[in-house]
């Protein structure tokens, strides 16, 4: 074997995969990095109507003051009706935002999660396949998903549609390694037999492999003692561990030279998971306008947010291009879009606001502050060399560029993830168009109604005001200043006839139209929105209310079904098998079966929030069970749904499966059968399964050779292998009574006992 030709072209392949990520962008990435700023620069009309919905949610305007009163000072001008009086806020946006929120979370958490085969040979695995997807959402990414579902619900809400992206976040840490100069031979003898099985097909012999061995010893000793080669001896340990940076390999290779052995700390990959992220659209996510599905668009392009030490180790971890990065840190942290820009030729009627105090809270929700380093991360669909629809992926920012004026790419390469939808998913709040940067959050629904509330409470304040100090009628002479323009506020003197006598004025009484008008006002916005009301139909606000879940479900599976699909394409087989147990693996993790051998259905009655209709459906399924005279309801799914109606969680905390039930009875059942054998007599266990234990107990006593020699000879050990089978007899005899009970009918001829047919079989 030349083993210096081998190290040679390796060590080639290496330097080419290095520079390849570093020329020029293509013809097709340049095209869609200028359709990529185009869009972004389309966005301020949406920006400005997200704005909107903003300072609607959050009750703002220019003016107001945090103690509620209208104060001439902020405004500018003169207030009406008179400085000080009502500025209220009123949240009515911001409790509808919250109260539908709040009804799909609680949807998510507590629905009925079904996994069902697409094939029938894969019917026996999808409950395999359940348990994991329940382990995901419910243990290892439960505060992910509470954290970044709370915000898709939000923005969903008030902005109108929202986007959640998916992808496997890999995570390292720091191990200790040592290598030695046996184990760079070791290194380099793998690799001449990984070449030369290539070479002939099969695995070379054992003396074939020795002389590999040797020759590689050999060479690598030659090697460290003359001092030469070092370049060689670097890529081998660069092809053994990737992660380690050109100058502690140096330092490596300057050890083991110098003491034959180094020690280093080494990157160690730790096992990987799903990871979900919320996103605003316009500030997190960009696509083109005329997509009305977020998975039919050509290409979506994503801001990423880091910070310097974790842009520093993409290089590393991510494969981003050093050029890149470099450049990243010299230009120092700054938004990738500067939303201020975008906005600054729109209409000041749009953005009504103008404190500088609430324009910097708005800017810092909408815009993040430039105090980290964002990126742009490009998906694109696109079509690969053998004709194969596939996702490229690019990481850049528009401004910079190199030289020669071309942008630099920090990623430009064919994904190894995608399947069907790809990794991203729209939720919206309608659907009364197709597209989704038209369709309108609840801010545009409920706007004018929060202002005509806010324009009746703040006149009961204002009549209150009036009615707590009313303003005093005096003499004119009385009055400071003389004459001249008079205001009606509270405490306010105000001239009277000069020979009136001082009196207060009569301020008109609290009236119920007021109060009722708001009432109306109100109901209508529940009525709209789907909210609680006590003067509205329940039927209807219950169909309401479904259709909002139902809706928000359908979106929540496609999440699911890309966190498995993650699962089934990332998640290591041992990790697989510490969630679900032994047995055989519920999925193959190729590429054809990635597409999809599982469907997901989630399900949530809202019904169920109400304690007394969980009451009257488990009294129904009580008497149908007692009236089902043909055995045809399943009582442990019926169980199953009761457990769940209280608590989703209560039902897989209680309820056992089946098949691991019975073989535990089986196993339970066996150990008491080997105590008998050995003279102790063990108490048969109250609530067991009598079928299973009979049937394992008769079958063990006619299989097991001793067991069976034992049965014929001891008399004690018979009697007592009778009693435990008349005791299994006797419980299934009480189970066939109450059937009789039911049902009215006892078979005439009755079987033999479990021991007369023992005993029969024995003899025979």
């Amino acid at each position: 074997m030349d083993t210096d030709t081998e190290n040679e072209s390796l060590h080639d392949l290496e330097n080419e995969a290095v520079t390849a990520s570093t020329k020029k962008p293509s013809v097709e990435t340049v095209k869609i990095i200028d359709q990529v700023q185009n869009q972004m620069g389309d966005l301020g009309a949406w920006l400005a109507q997200a704005r909107s919905n903003e300072e609607n949610m959050l009750a703002l305007w220019d003016g107001q003051s945090e103690d509620g009163r209208k104060w001439g000072k902020n405004y500018a001008r003169e207030v009406f009706p008179w400085e000080g009086s009502a500025d209220t806020r009123v949240r009515l946006i911001d409790a509808a935002v919250d109260e539908t929120s709040q009804l799909c979370m609680m949807a998510f958490f507590s629905a009925n999660l079904r996994v069902m085969a697409m094939e029938a040979g894969d019917v026996d695995a999808a409950g395999r396949v359940q348990t994991l997807l329940n382990y995901e959402v419910k243990q290892r990414l439960n505060s992910e998903l509470w954290r970044e579902m709370n915000f898709l619900t939000q923005w969903t809400r008030f902005f109108g549609h929202a986007i959640i992206h998916t992808s496997w976040k890999r995570e390292f840490t720091t191990g200790r390694e040592t290598l030695t100069e046996q184990g760079l031979a070791e290194l380099l003898a793998s690799e001449g037999l990984l070449q030369m099985q290539a070479e002939l097909g099969t695995e070379p012999d054992e003396q074939t492999a020795a002389l590999i061995s040797e020759a590689s010893t050999a060479e690598i000793m030659d090697a460290l003692e003359s001092g030469g080669r070092g370049a060689e001896l670097e890529a081998l340990v660069s092809r053994r561990y990737p992660m380690l940076g050109q100058k502690r390999i140096k330092q490596i290779i300057k050890d083991v030279r110098a003491e034959g052995v180094a020690e280093f700390r080494l990157p160690v990959e730790k096992p990987g998971r799903p990871c979900v992220r919320a996103l605003t659209p316009g500030i997190d996510v960009i696509y083109p306008a005329w997509c009305d599905d977020v998975r039919d668009a050509p290409w979506v392009a994503m801001v990423g947010r880091i910070g310097e030490p974790e842009l520093r180790a993409k290089a590393r971890t991510d494969d981003w291009d050093q050029e890149f990065v470099d450049a990243m840190i010299d230009a120092g942290p700054s938004p990738v879009m500067d939303v201020s820009i975008l906005e600054r030729n729109l209409s000041a009627q749009v953005n009504r606001v103008q404190n500088r105090g609430i324009r910097a809270a708005l800017q810092s929700r909408l815009q993040h502050p430039g105090d980290c380093y964002e990126y742009l991360h490009v998906y694109v669909k696109m079509v690969d060399e053998d004709g194969i629809e596939g996702m490229q992926e690019i990481v850049m920012r528009p401004d910079l560029k190199d030289k020669e004026g071309h942008i630099i790419l920090a990623l430009d390469r064919l994904n190894d993830y995608w399947h069907e939808g790809g990794c991203f998913v729209d939720f919206r709040r309608e659907w009364k168009t197709r597209s989704l940067w038209q369709t309108r959050g609840e801010p545009e629904l409920a706007n004018t109604a929060q202002w005509e509330v806010k324009s009746l409470r703040d006149s009961r304040m204002d009549r209150t005001s009036l009615a707590t100090l009313p303003p005093l009628r005096v003499n004119p002479k009385r009055i400071a200043g003389g004459s001249g323009k008079w205001d009606i506020k509270p405490g306010m003197k105000i001239p009277n006839g000069p020979n009136d006598e001082t009196s207060f004025l009569t301020v008109p009484g609290l009236d119920g139209g007021n109060i009722e008008m708001e009432a109306s006002i109100r109901r209508d916005h529940c009525n709209l929105l789907g909210l609680e009301h006590p003067e509205l139909p329940q039927a209807k606000i219950q169909i309401h209310r479904q259709w909002i879940v139902n809706g928000f479900l359908i979106q929540v599976r496609e999440v699911l079904q890309r966190i498995l699909a993650l699962d089934q394409q990332y998640m290591s087989p041992m990790q697989v098998s510490r969630v679900i147990g032994s047995g055989p693996m519920p999925y193959t993790v190729t590429r054809e079966e990635i597409a999809g051998q599982y469907d997901l259905a989630l399900h949530f009655d809202v019904r169920s929030l109400d304690t007394d209709y969980v009451k009257e459906r488990w009294a129904a399924i009580n008497e149908a069970l007692s009236n089902d005279r043909s055995g045809a309801l399943n009582d442990v799914v019926l169980t199953r749904w009761k457990l769940a109606s209280i608590d989703p969680n209560l039902a897989d905390l209680a309820m056992v499966d089946m098949q691991s039930k019975n073989k535990n009875e089986v196993e339970e059942e066996r150990t008491a059968l080997a105590k008998l054998m050995l003279g102790m007599e063990t108490v048969p266990p109250e609530g067991a399964n009598a079928r299973v234990r009979l049937e394992t107990l008769q079958g063990e006593i006619q299989r097991n050779p001793k067991a069976a020699a034992q049965y014929q000879q001891d008399q004690m050990f018979q009697e007592q292998v009778n009693a435990r089978l008349k005791k299994w007899e006797f419980d299934l005899t009480q189970m066939d009574n109450a059937q009789i009970g039911a049902t009215g009918w006892e078979p005439a001829n009755k079987a033999p006992t479990a021991s007369e047919q023992l005993s029969a079989g024995m003899q025979g």
